[in-house]
């Protein structure tokens, strides 16, 4: 099946209905989030998700930038990229890690992206776009249920899942160019999907540079920084913590950051020109610290103190760690505006 998604773009930039002046079927009429403030994009279904993933060794893959960003997932030893080209066009894609079945979920207009497990109370689904936003942010539908999620509530919103939490696992975000670098072994989404669609191009204008220009009604609640910086943040129960690519002094290199939150140390990894942020709790199960030296090597490692090298995403490769996967708090990047709607309760790390 083939589908033009000049249509997708169309329907995109020109439907912004209320979704009080809509319907979505089967679902019923309990929301935990303020209906009149969900508004009706493309349609259900019109964006059309990757049910049928392939993918591709990177010497194979020949459509992407070096500039080009990818979203990265590692689970176990298993580590996948999804250009950002592509999540631009399709915003979910129904995948399996590891032996886990998984959903990518991209949304274009926060500029968010994670995974979620697509097994929900023992049963396998898989997801769709509904082409509902709220504050312009992504709302998924999984088709065992038709229940309306939330991505960055992480939970389901209206149907029969209402208050369902998503079991959610965190990616992270770096230039195409990095990614050959740092996983040269690592695989690639796909661009061969059966849609007539050239990925490449953004879509949707200068949308990620232009602070003032919102497609769909947002409910901007703090100017610290600009709406569409991307930052990286990391998200507790009641508090979040926001990173930005200017607190690495050198925006080559890979460097590395030590902080605490919610009373955990915390290693934060970023260069500005690698298009990279992610963080890693830097202790050991039993409490003990891991001290990250301060940037990374020429081999794309990172040593500790005591001689362990590991990846960004938190693995030792070598030494007597190797094998040791560090825990990874619930963090992604996006638009500082999507944070600051989201989560109200923002520090910015200084």
């Amino acid at each position: 099946m083939t589908k033009n998604f000049l249509l997708f773009i169309c329907l995109t930039l020109s439907f912004g209905c209320n979704k009080g002046e809509t319907t979505f079927a089967g679902t019923p009429n309990i929301w935990l989030i303020p209906e009149l403030e969900v508004y009706q994009g493309a349609g259900k279904d019109n964006i059309i998700s990757i049910d049928n993933p392939q993918f591709k060794t990177i010497e194979a893959t020949n459509f992407l930038d070096d500039d080009n960003l990818v979203a990265v997932l590692q689970v176990g030893d298993e580590i996948k990229a999804y250009p950002h080209a592509m999540l631009n066009l399709h915003e979910i894609i129904n995948d399996e890690i590891a032996g886990i079945p998984v959903m990518i979920n991209y949304s274009p207009f926060t500029g968010t992206g994670m995974a979620w497990e697509r097994t929900i109370d023992g049963q396998i689904t898989t997801f769709g776009v509904s082409g509902l936003l709220y504050n312009s942010n992504l709302m998924p539908y999984d088709r065992n249920t038709q229940t309306t999620w939330s991505q960055l509530e992480f939970k389901g919103v209206n149907g029969t899942l209402l208050g369902k939490p998503a079991i959610v696992h965190s990616m992270i975000e770096m230039t195409w160019k990095t990614y050959k670098t740092l996983f040269p072994t690592g695989k690639v989404l796909s661009n061969n999907t059966g849609f007539e669609v050239v990925y490449g191009d953004y879509p949707f204008f200068d949308y990620r540079t232009n602070n003032d220009y919102f497609i769909f009604p947002v409910t901007v609640t703090d100017t610290r920084l600009p709406n569409k910086e991307r930052v990286l943040g990391i998200i507790g129960a009641n508090e979040t913590k926001i990173y930005r690519f200017s607190n690495f002094a050198d925006k080559a290199a890979i460097q590395v950051l030590h902080d605490s939150f919610r009373g955990k140390r915390l290693a934060i990894f970023g260069s500005a020109e690698k298009g990279v942020m992610s963080a890693v709790f830097a202790s050991l199960k039993d409490g003990t610290p891991v001290e990250f030296l301060s940037d990374i090597q020429e081999n794309g490692l990172l040593k500790d103190t005591n001689g362990n090298e590991w990846t960004i995403l938190g693995k030792a490769v070598s030494g007597d760690l190797k094998g040791t996967q560090l825990e990874v708090p619930k963090s992604f990047m996006g638009y500082w505006f999507a944070f600051a709607i989201f989560y109200p309760n923002l520090a910015i790390y200084k």
